[in-house]
């Protein structure tokens, strides 16, 4: 068999075992869901101009998933509502419908007309539906704290494998590529498992986890991964205790003072100096192509629609035709100028609306276990909000391996679902009490 083929048959072979699981419990779907949707197999082959993707187990398994908890669902969860925040990740959905036709009838005429394409624009809000149908199906499939506590480890335990992963061969390194995302997702709850002495894990397998993807971040030279650690890490010090976090600021300070005098640039501590040289020589800072400038771009071409956007998928033909490089890397510019000033607006109430929520319900919480598991995922929650600014790592370009990175980032939503239903729970034993 070809590798095409081999991959065809091993995807459908997943999606035979995890259908028999989430027809035996929905609990169990979506642990299934998190233990293989990150397999790195093109399933369905998608075919483009130039390229050949495909749907992989992340997308085929949410639609399994969403499909098993519409036939199995009977009603819906004791005390199950949907916040305002969902509801502004719906309203995304008929704007870019809204949005694809008028980009797609109203074109610029410098844009060329084969690069905006109907197909493409469906694409984009499947990568909008999946994430919104998962949060809805984990939210009200997952009842009990024991399911959630239990999906949770399945994103522990492979964390800490993530840091081997520089050691090992390319060929073998794919199929524990999947570790550092873990780990990415993990690193939060690690911590607050950690300060708060309620653990369910050993404590250096929680350390390692912690610290993961920071090193990995400064090794491979990846901004996103330790910026969005140091903000999520930060969320959950300051949030846990105030008292600690003040005492982390001269620690923080003599760190930078002896960075500085360990350092050949004066300019810049050690560390700092040769990540900012490292991102230099990747071209995200500075010159024509630095995230400010295709920033600047960006915001150029969103000025011509800035109502509706330029149609969903459709940012690569015009930062194509515009800038130099053909994505803003940058998850709010990049919805801005697709979905214009609206779709910004609602983009903008679901990142904020599910980051008051997940306080709100975390401070509200009487369950001690409930609490460190909220949060942990406000934690991760306000990372990936900061880190969003170097690239669309929420709702993902379906140009930019947009079917990629949801197989790399899925858990997100998974966490978000599991945050309704500890919200939801822990409303529900308030009434009773």
């Amino acid at each position: 068999m070809s590798a095409p083929a081999v991959q065809i048959a091993v995807g459908l072979a997943v999606a035979a075992l995890f259908a028999l699981l989430a027809a035996r419990s929905l609990p169990l779907g979506v642990r299934a869901y998190l233990a293989l949707g990150w397999l790195p197999l093109d399933v369905i082959p998608l075919a483009g101009n130039t390229v050949v993707k495909g749907l992989r187990p992340a997308q085929i398994l949410a639609s399994l998933l969403v499909l098993f908890w519409l036939v199995q669902r009977r009603r819906p969860a004791p005390g199950a509502t949907r916040p305002g925040f969902v509801w502004a990740l719906w309203i995304l959905v008929p704007l870019s419908l809204v949005s694809g036709v008028v980009g797609y009838l109203l074109p610029d005429p410098a844009i060329y007309a084969r690069n905006v394409k109907i197909a493409v624009g469906l694409g984009q809000v499947m990568l909008l539906v999946w994430p919104i149908a998962i949060l809805e199906a984990v939210s009200d499939s997952v009842r009990t704290s024991a399911d959630i506590t239990k999906t949770l480890d399945i994103l522990l335990w492979p964390a800490p494998l993530s840091l081997i992963l520089p050691l090992l061969p390319k060929d073998l390194a794919r199929f524990l590529d999947f570790t550092q995302y873990f780990a990415l997702f993990a690193a939060p709850f690690a911590l607050a498992w950690l300060l708060t002495g309620n653990r369910r894990w050993p404590r250096l397998w929680l350390l390692v986890t912690a610290v993961a993807p920071c090193i990995i971040g400064v090794l491979v030279g990846r901004a996103f991964f330790y910026g969005a650690w140091a903000v999520s890490m930060a969320t959950v010090v300051v949030l846990y205790k105030r008292q600690a976090a003040a005492a982390l600021i001269p620690l923080a300070a003599a760190a930078i003072v002896l960075s500085f005098a360990l350092s050949s640039n004066p300019a810049l501590p050690g560390p700092l100096s040769s990540l900012v040289e490292r991102e230099v020589a990747q071209q995200s800072l500075g010159g024509r192509s630095g995230r400010l400038a295709i920033l600047e771009d960006a915001l150029g071409i969103w000025t011509t629609a800035p109502v509706f956007g330029v149609g969903p998928g459709n940012s690569w033909p015009y930062m194509h035709r515009y800038s130099v490089i053909d994505t803003p890397h940058n998850q709010y510019a990049n919805v801005l100028l697709e979905l214009g000033l609206i779709g910004l607006v609602a983009f903008g109430v679901f990142v904020g609306g599910a980051i008051a929520f997940t306080h709100r319900a975390w401070r509200r919480s009487r369950s001690a276990e409930h609490r460190v598991l909220l949060l942990g995922a406000l934690g991760g929650l306000c990372g990936l909000a900061a880190g969003s600014v170097v690239g669309d790592f929420i709702i993902h370009s379906i140009r930019n391996d947009g079917l990629a990175l949801f197989s790399q980032y899925y858990p997100q939503w998974i966490i978000l679902g599991l945050v309704l239903a500890i919200a939801r729970l822990d409303a529900v034993a308030r009434r009773e009490a």
